[in-house]
């Protein structure tokens, strides 16, 4: 991470941006049948658990494709296949730096996942309850919600 300021000049006007740097993200909405995998995640600013998709930074010399697996194998333990870009987005687009990558994948077989200890939790739902979640307000996480909602425009014809 890098936080740095700039000073912008826009005629008239000056502001200064606080800007916290990340790197480059993504997650991955895993299906299996009618069924989406999410994790159960401990966070601070949520003031506990949250049910995301899994995901995370995209190391050096990854595809994004790549990085979406390891982090899904990393949390879950679920292998999957066909990984492919669904949306792509900037979380924050004045003073976060964290350009973001949405995959979508399909489930293959579960393995062991030794030293586990980012997720508190796994969980496949059925893709109605999960998008009921989001409308609802129990998914609270950004990319998650994004994710669903992007697979669910895109199945229905319409492009995210």
């Amino acid at each position: 991470m890098r936080l740095y300021r700039a000073e912008v000049d826009f005629g008239g006007m000056r502001k200064t941006y606080y800007v916290s740097e990340y790197g480059r993200r993504v997650g991955l909405l895993v299906l299996r049948g009618a069924s989406v995998l999410l994790v159960r995640q401990w966070r601070f600013v949520a003031g506990g658990d949250t049910w995301e998709i899994p995901g995370g930074k995209i190391d050096a010399g990854e595809t994004l494709e790549q990085a979406a697996a390891r982090e899904c194998r990393e949390e879950t333990g679920w292998v999957v296949r066909d990984v492919r870009p669904l949306i792509g987005y900037m979380p924050g687009t004045d003073i976060l730096d964290n350009p973001t990558r949405v995959c979508v994948g399909w489930a293959v077989r579960r393995e062991a996942t030794p030293g586990n200890t980012e997720t508190t939790g796994i969980r496949w739902l059925p893709m109605r309850t999960a998008i009921d979640w989001v409308l609802s307000g129990k998914i609270v996480c950004g990319m998650t919600a994004l994710a669903l909602l992007a697979y669910r425009a895109q199945a229905s014809g319409r492009r995210p």
